[in-house]
């Protein structure tokens, strides 16, 4: 968690939270990525960027950013 400049920190910070996931097989990852955004748009997320990385094995990523007017939810 770090704080956001110029911003009051106790109302406003930020946080990285990687996480990964393994689908049963590698037809599911798609289906599975799409659930995600939409259970998160639904939920007042906004998805900033997707797409794979720039790693050799070109690993599927995404980063987010929460509604700004919901108690926790405000950071990307």
């Amino acid at each position: 968690m770090t704080e956001c400049s110029g911003k009051d920190p106790e109302k406003h910070f930020r946080v990285l939270h990687p996480w990964s996931f393994t689908p049963a097989s590698p037809g599911d990852l798609e289906t599975s990525m799409q659930r995600l955004r939409a259970a998160l748009s639904k939920h007042g997320w906004k998805i900033v960027d997707y797409g794979p990385d720039t790693s050799k094995n070109r690993v599927e990523h995404f980063w987010s950013r929460g509604r700004q007017d919901l108690p926790g939810t405000g950071v990307s």
